[in-house]
């Protein structure tokens, strides 16, 4: 029997909440979960991801989308992380890098490409010299329309990103800035512009938030090359 190497997808909500990207962190090399995470959810996760799971809290909160940011190579955590989760994070060989900054939501706040970190303009100058130093990576200053939090209105899979209909029209400046091949605009859970709460996604598959309509699914699963429509 072949072995089925297409994408997964599905819907998922937490504990009701469609936002499942406030609760979930996913890179290609493990997933975020918080220790709350139900039976029914944890077993999509392990099979949409497909790559280890590791169980923790970060501050005490079931908020990983929203408090982590980077990737498999540079996982940023928050300075408000308990030390039992640091313990967690070092048990599982990962490699992280606390940011000392009170803008604590890094989820919200940074966008985490390659080679580039696109981040909320408030961030002061000791915090951009932490970030470049921990992730070597290009990091830049940025907000349309008075729309700081840009990690809330900007998924990125690989050299694709998803971006709000907030921002539609900064599309082809946000593809120059972070060197991406394709940048697309669409909603989530039934209209929502915060594209990164209801989208969760690695190499090899993607929850998306369980209100998300037929035709935003069909958008967003476009958009990250997992599915082509004619």
């Amino acid at each position: 029997m072949e072995e089925d190497n297409s994408p997964r997808i599905d819907l998922a909500s937490f504990s009701g909440n469609p936002n499942i990207g406030l609760y979930l962190f996913a890179t290609d090399s493990y997933v975020l979960v918080p220790l709350s995470i139900h039976d029914s959810l944890l077993h999509k996760v392990e099979k949409v991801f497909d790559v280890p799971i590791i169980k923790t809290n970060i501050a005490g909160t079931s908020l990983l989308g929203v408090l982590l940011a980077g990737d498999s190579n540079k996982l940023l955590v928050p300075k408000i992380i308990l030390d039992t989760e640091i313990k967690t994070l070092e048990k599982n060989d990962v490699d992280f890098s606390i940011v000392n900054t009170d803008l604590t939501a890094l989820g919200n706040n940074i966008v985490s490409t390659e080679k580039a970190l696109l981040v909320n303009p408030d961030y002061d100058t000791n915090s951009i010299i932490q970030l470049r130093k921990s992730t070597g990576k290009n990091i830049i200053k940025w907000e349309s329309s008075n729309y700081k939090t840009v990690g809330s209105l900007i998924k990125v899979k690989g050299n694709k990103a998803i971006i709000s209909p907030l921002i539609e029209n900064k599309k082809g400046l946000i593809k120059d800035l972070l060197n991406l091949d394709k940048v697309s605009a669409t909603s989530v859970n039934f209209g929502s512009p915060f594209v990164s709460s209801g989208i969760v996604a690695n190499k090899n598959g993607m929850l998306i938030g369980e209100k998300t309509t037929g035709m935003e699914s069909m958008q967003i699963e476009q958009a990250f090359g997992f599915t082509k429509y004619e």
